[in-house]
């Protein structure tokens, strides 16, 4: 009888035997995650960040509130490395422009820059960190 009674349900009462979706992580476990990245630094950068935490954890979520208002802000956050073939990580071009030209932008934005554009931002954050440019930072 209990064979029959499960599919019954499972008909009229479908949300209620769908599994729980995963919570997504939101503003505030991000905000939680740097605010634990500070101090696991170094003495010396303590020194710096702590100051900071604060303004640090804030501004933590600021891409992903930018990634509600600009289009360009999604492909930031991931690579599809399956739309590259067998062996992408030989394939993909290392830089920016060299990608471009091997692949067209559309293609790119598509199946997501991150590689490519966390080399710009380690590159802008290092600048701003030699001009000890605390706001930037």
């Amino acid at each position: 009888m209990h064979f029959l009674l499960y599919p019954l349900l499972l008909i009229f009462f479908p949300k209620h035997f769908e599994p729980k979706r995963k919570a997504e992580w939101g503003f505030h476990v991000h905000k939680k995650i740097n605010e634990i990245a500070i101090f696991s630094l170094s003495p010396k950068m303590i020194e710096f960040y702590k100051p900071h935490m604060r303004t640090v954890t804030e501004r933590s979520v600021n891409p992903d509130k930018r990634r509600y208002i600009n289009e360009n802000e999604g492909p930031r956050y991931f690579i599809d490395l399956d739309a590259y073939g067998s062996d992408p990580l030989a394939q993909l071009p290392k830089k920016w422009q060299e990608a471009i030209g091997q692949y067209g932008d559309s293609i790119l934005t598509e199946h997501g820059i991150v590689p490519w554009h966390l080399v710009q931002v380690k590159y802008y954050l290092s600048q701003v960190f030699l001009n000890q440019d605390a706001d930037q930072i």
